[in-house]
This record gives structure tokens, C-alpha cells and sequence, in this order.
């Protein structure tokens, strides 16, 4: 389960990575305030919330590479995330709504062929 998290091998279909984007989210929301928002914060803290945005970021990756996997597009897709507009396609429509690749592809096989 964690695998998802950790590794950008393989496929994601739509809900599981709808349903992991909503948790880290919420989470890492709920873990943001938990910290001052106070310009004078003191380095070890500050070293602690850079660390958990890299793991945010490093996880949120993850998911996205996954997820382009199961379209039967390469992971380098997720530079298209950085495209004023185009990423709008990307992350409101594509990801989240389109069915991935019927059968097996490159990336693996069909996850929800039983």
C-alpha cells in the first residue's frame, strides 16, 4: 500500500489516485498548521518544514508518474504540470477523470481487469 507512495514504477487508476491526493493533502495541510507563521522562525524548524515539503512534493510526484502510467504516457509528462494553462488540462481533467489504458501497457498491467 505504501509502494504507491514511495515508488514511481507501474500504474495508478483514476480513484486510488484520487483518493491518495485527497489524504496527502489533508494531511500535510494539517501538519503546515502545526508550525508558526512567524518570519523568525528558528533553523532547526525551519530545516523540519523544508524536509516535509520535499516529501510532500517527492510523494505527490509519485502519485502524478503513476497516474501518467496508466494513460500510457511517460512520467516526463509531469513537466507539463509547469505549463501555465496546460497544466490546467493536466491536473482538472486528464488525471482525475480520464479512464486509463484498457489491457496491459508498457508501464504494466490493466489494474482493474479481474
Amino acid at each position: 500500500m505504501l509502494k504507491t507512495l514511495f515508488s514511481h514504477k507501474g500504474r495508478l487508476n483514476r480513484k486510488p489516485f484520487l483518493l491518495w491526493y485527497v489524504a496527502l493533502n489533508f494531511v500535510f495541510s494539517l501538519l503546515s498548521g502545526l508550525f508558526p507563521n512567524k518570519p523568525d522562525v528558528s533553523d532547526s524548524l525551519l530545516l523540519i518544514i523544508v524536509l516535509l515539503m520535499l516529501l510532500y512534493l517527492f510523494f505527490i510526484l509519485n502519485l502524478v508518474i503513476k497516474r501518467f502510467h496508466d494513460l500510457n504516457m511517460s512520467g516526463k509528462y509531469c513537466f507539463a504540470i509547469l505549463i501555465p494553462v496546460y497544466n490546467l488540462y493536466f491536473l482538472l481533467y486528464k488525471l482525475p477523470f480520464v479512464k486509463g489504458t484498457e489491457g496491459p501497457n508498457r508501464y504494466g498491467k490493466d489494474l482493474l481487469k479481474k
